[in-house]
C-alpha cells in the first residue's frame, strides 16, 4: 500500500500548498479523518509524520446524548466516524457544522457596566468638546466679521473726510465765480467759421493769422499791423490775416471777393477791412491784409 500512500500525501501536499497561496496569511492547524478507510492502522500517524500537521479522527456522534444502557459508547467512539454524513443528514434544521472552536466577540468579554461607566464620562466630554469647538468657531467667524466692518468703517471716514473738503473746494470756487460776470458769452460755432472761411479764401490768398475773440475782451492787432475797432461787450469777433500774390488787379479782387463772400455768409456781419500793404519778403508781387467781422452766433436751439 505504500506506493498509493505516497500519492496519495503527495496530492494532498499540493492542495495544503494550493491553499496557501491562494488564500495568504490563513493556515491549517489540523486534519480530521472521516470514513471508514480512517480506520487503517497506523494511517493518522503516517500522514502527520508526512504532512508535519496534527491529523486526528473525527467523531460526529461524540457530543450527542444518548442512552448509555442502549448504545455501546467504546464503540460508538471507534467507528463514529464511519457515521458522519448520516449525522449531517439527521440533522433536523440545515446549518453549517463548524469544525472549528467558536470565536466569542471581544466586546462579550467586557463587563457592561465598566463599559457604561467609562462611555458615559467619554460621550460627555467629546460633546463638550464639540460645543466649545463649535462655539470657538463662531467666535472667530464673529471677529472676522468685526475686522471688516472696522475696516470699512475706516473706509468710509477716509470717504467722509474727502467729502468735506469737496465740499469746502466747491464754497470756495462757488466764491471765486461769485467774483465773475453773471453774463456769459454764448459759444462759438468753430466749425462752421472754418469752414465758411474755407469756401471764401481764393486761390492766391494765403492765410497768415487767424483768430476767434468771444466775449467782451477787445481784440488786439498783431505789431504788423494797424490796431483794430474794439469790439463791443458780449460779441465774437474774427481776425482774419492774410496775404494775396500777384499783380494789384489780382490781389484787389481777390481781397473783394473775401470781403463779398463774408458779407454774403449768414454767419458774418460787419466785414471791415482794416489795413492793406504791401510785402517784400517774398520774390513775387503780395499784398498783407487784415480783415475784421462779427460773428452771428445763433440762438440756443436753432444751431
Amino acid at each position: 500500500m505504500r506506493p498509493v500512500l505516497e500519492r496519495w500525501v503527495a496530492e494532498i501536499g499540493r492542495s495544503l500548498d494550493y491553499y496557501r497561496n491562494q488564500f495568504y496569511g490563513e493556515r491549517i492547524d489540523r486534519i480530521l479523518l472521516v470514513g471508514g478507510g480512517a480506520h487503517l492502522k497506523n494511517i493518522a500517524s503516517y500522514l502527520e509524520a508526512e504532512l508535519h500537521l496534527p491529523v486526528e479522527l473525527f467523531n460526529p456522534l461524540k457530543e450527542m446524548l444518548y442512552d448509555a444502557k442502549r448504545v455501546n459508547g467504546r464503540a460508538l467512539d471507534e467507528t463514529g466516524s464511519i457515521y458522519t454524513t448520516a449525522a449531517g443528514i439527521a440533522i433536523s434544521e440545515p446549518r453549517q457544522i463548524e469544525f472549528l472552536p467558536a470565536k466569542e466577540p471581544l466586546w462579550s468579554k467586557i463587563p457592561v457596566e465598566k463599559v457604561v461607566f467609562v462611555l458615559v464620562p467619554l460621550l460627555t466630554a467629546l460633546i463638550l468638546l464639540g460645543i466649545v469647538w463649535h462655539k470657538n468657531g463662531q467666535v472667530t467667524a464673529l471677529q472676522k466679521e468685526r475686522n471688516e466692518k472696522i475696516i470699512k468703517v475706516a473706509r468710509l471716514e477716509d470717504l467722509r473726510a474727502k467729502l468735506a473738503a469737496l465740499k469746502e473746494k466747491e464754497v470756495k470756487i462757488k466764491q471765486d465765480l461769485s467774483l465773475f460776470p453773471s453774463s456769459v458769452a454764448p459759444p462759438v460755432p468753430y466749425r462752421k467759421v472754418l469752414k465758411e472761411v474755407n469756401e471764401i479764401i481764393p486761390g492766391n490768398v494765403t492765410l497768415t493769422h487767424l483768430e476767434v475773440q468771444a466775449g467782451a475782451a477787445p481784440l488786439k492787432k498783431p505789431p504788423q499791423a494797424s490796431k483794430p475797432q474794439e469790439g463791443e461787450s458780449g460779441r465774437s469777433v474774427l481776425h482774419l490775416g492774410a496775404l494775396a500774390f500777384g499783380n494789384d488787379i489780382h490781389c484787389l479782387t481777390a481781397i473783394a471777393q473775401i470781403i463779398e463772400g463774408l458779407e454774403r455768409s449768414p454767419l458774418f456781419s460787419r466785414v471791415k477791412l482794416i489795413s492793406t500793404g504791401e510785402n517784400k519778403l517774398y520774390n513775387q508781387l503780395a499784398v498783407e491784409f487784415d480783415i475784421v467781422c462779427d460773428i452771428n452766433i445763433p440762438d440756443k436751439g436753432k444751431d
